[in-house]
């Protein structure tokens, strides 16, 4: 692209560029460019997707053979969910940015805001039309709307309207990967409408790590409307109670057995170590690292649905053992993928002394 740019600029016509190197290089830079700005969301805005995708496909039993194809369809799907909003979130913060987060790709000088602009554009077309062709176009819809009313009505500048646009967002996220599992979107429905419920009261703990940029720019996140301490306690309560009301109303409620009895003592403890963070640990530093385990959470959360939506008992014989055992097979490596991507923040805690 930039030596595309060059050419036209010094009025070259020479196909030079459209070497094979020249190409490649273009691409890998692309591809660069593209990592920089979803890589900072890829647990709260991507992962979600194919994990609430698999508690779909078992929730229906699905067969072996529709596993690859599904997955591939809900891996794109991910993909262009977690790029528009990351797009618009730098376009947007372009200015904060250069405060709170001045390695992002805009703030940094990396890319133009034009570029990102059309970037956005050719984005966000190609997510509307995808999610015609996989029959979810309602729900990218309401993403597109909410980013639409976040970032050019500037709702997200009051912190109730922003951490409304968060809960909507979960809304066509989840509803979304659990319609592409293929699942009825009524047995799907009342964890999701939970979780977003969770969203909306907890969600306002991103924002206390980007508190000095949001004043200068005239934001009022709910840390700012509410004070720091009291906030903290708002986010820690919240998280406690309505994580309480998951465990209970949603993992145990449908049954209890092991998996779901370990399910519930994970996301206690989990719950209760964000919390204490949150109340703890006031720097920038930690509240980025107090974020990255909340999007943890979340994930985690989103997890627990693949124990309660599960479609168990299973019959007994060969073919249930089997099953079962490719369950607990897809549990473990989905667990283990939201730990290894966790590894880099649980070095980085570990340097400044907490775990």
């Amino acid at each position: 692209m930039a030596r595309l740019t060059a050419h036209m600029e010094v009025g070259q016509d020479d196909d030079s560029w459209w070497t094979p190197t020249t190409i490649r290089r273009s691409v890998e830079a692309e591809l660069r460019l593209t990592y920089r700005f979803v890589k900072s969301n890829l647990d709260a805005a991507f992962l979600p997707v194919p994990l609430f995708t698999m508690a779909s496909m078992f929730c229906r039993e699905m067969r072996v053979a529709e596993v690859p194809l599904i997955m591939a369809r809900c891996l794109l799907y991910a993909f262009l969910y977690s790029y528009s909003i990351d797009i618009a979130n730098n376009i947007a913060g372009s200015t904060e940015d250069k405060i709170n987060k001045p390695d992002r790709p805009i703030a940094s000088g990396a890319v133009s805001l034009r570029a990102a602009k059309v970037r956005y554009v050719a984005c966000t077309t190609a997510y509307l039309v995808y999610s015609h062709h996989v029959q979810v176009l309602s729900w990218s819809l309401l993403w597109v709307l909410t980013i639409f009313s976040s970032y050019v009505l500037h709702t997200a500048k009051f912190g109730p309207a922003k951490d409304l646009s968060m809960s909507l967002g979960t809304a066509a996220q989840l509803m979304a990967a659990w319609k592409l599992g293929g699942s009825p979107s009524e047995l799907g429905w009342d964890w999701v409408r939970t979780v977003c419920i969770w969203v909306y009261f907890t969600v306002s703990i991103q924002d206390f790590r980007d508190v000095p940029g949001d004043r200068a720019c005239g934001r009022r996140t709910t840390p700012i409307l509410l004070g720091d301490t009291l906030g903290r306690v708002y986010c820690a309560l919240s998280l406690l109670a309505f994580q309480y009301y998951i465990i209970v109303r949603c993992v145990l409620e449908s049954r209890i057995d092991g998996i779901a009895i370990i399910t519930s003592a994970v996301l206690t403890v989990a719950t209760i170590y964000v919390a204490l963070r949150v109340v703890l640990l006031r720097s920038l530093k930690q509240d980025e690292l107090s974020y990255r385990w909340y999007s943890t959470l979340y994930n985690l959360e989103v997890l627990a649905a693949c124990v309660s939506l599960r479609a168990l008992p299973f019959d007994d014989g060969k073919r249930g053992s089997r099953r079962e055992s490719a369950y607990v097979v897809a549990v473990a490596c989905a667990l283990a993928v939201i730990v290894a991507y966790r590894w880099k923040l649980i070095r980085e805690s570990a340097a400044l002394g907490w775990r």
